[in-house]
Order: structure tokens, then sequence, then C-alpha cells
């Protein structure tokens, strides 16, 4: 009887291997989902940081500006208006040292021939609209003012001309 009191020691070896086994497995399964969740997490954590790195403002760089080797075109107001030539406080265009636009500021002499065709642009509000539409009149010569805001066009490269004939010119508005 002696024998019955005492644990038997295979059972006691059979709880022992289920209870390690039970816990082999709640570890494997704690791995297994440390993996999946951890996996699902990074991927959601790093779409997340996508997102925001698009919706952020990006430093976006100035475009980089070309000026045109060949000027057929000038613009400023009138300084001087004489029988045939104007004078023209002309705005070339230029870069400074840092690339960005800049006019400089120089007088020309336009000379007006008698085939030069003279012109106002104005922009005119279409009916039942709040649209405006550029409209160009003819003018002539006698027309132009001292500090009208004229184009000066030529058929030829202005751009290191002191003096030049005109082709047409525009009164622009201001």
């Amino acid at each position: 009887m002696e024998f019955r009191n005492q644990p038997q020691p295979q059972k006691r070896n059979l709880i022992k291997i289920i209870l390690e086994v039970i816990g082999a497995l709640l570890i494997l399964s704690i791995f297994l989902m440390l993996i999946y969740f951890g996996d699902a997490i990074y991927k959601n954590t790093r779409e997340q940081l996508l997102l925001q790195e698009k919706e952020m403002p990006k430093k976006e760089e100035p475009p980089k500006i070309t000026l045109p080797t060949v000027l057929y075109n000038l613009a400023g107001p009138i300084q001087e208006l004489e029988k045939s030539f104007i004078i023209l406080e002309a705005g070339i265009p230029q870069l400074n040292e840092q690339g960005q636009l800049t006019h400089k500021i120089e007088l020309r002499k336009v000379f007006v021939i008698p085939t030069t065709k003279f012109s106002r642009l104005t922009f005119v509000t279409q009916e039942g609209t709040n649209q405006k539409t550029p409209q160009e009149t003819v003018i002539l010569f006698k027309d132009l003012k001292v500090k009208d805001y004229i184009e000066a066009i030529s058929n030829q490269d202005i751009s290191e001309a002191q003096e030049f004939q005109a082709i047409q010119i525009r009164v622009l508005p201001r």
C-alpha cells in the first residue's frame, strides 16, 4: 500500500512534459505575434512617415533663369519725345550674383521711321463676364506723350544697341 500513496513518477513526468509543451507553445505564439504585429506596426509607421514627407512643403529651388542672347523689344517710359526719335528709359533684363532676375535701367534712342506702326494696348471687360481681353488700337506718333510706358519693337538684335530703329511702338497700360 505504500506504493499507492507515493506519486507515480510517470504521471509526474507526463504533467511536466505537458506543462513544458504548453509553455513552449505559449512562448512560440508570443514570438510569432511579435514578429507579425511588429512587421505590421513597422509598415504602418513607415507609411505614415512617407505620407508626412509628401505633405511637408519641400524647399523648392527657384527655377534657373536663362536670359535670351538676342532682344527685339524693350519697354519703359518715354523720357524725351522729338520729331524723329524717342528717348526711352528701358529696363534691360539681367541676372545678379544670386542668379535672380533684375533690370538695369538705361536710356536708349529709338528712331521712328515712316514705316513704324503705333498702337495702344488696353484691356476691355467683356459684357456679362468679369474677363478682360486685350485690345490694340491704332494711334499716331503725335498721340504719344512723355511718361507714356511703351514697348519699342525692332526687327534687329537691340540687346547692346544704344540707338535702333523701331518697326512698332506700342503704348502699354500701367
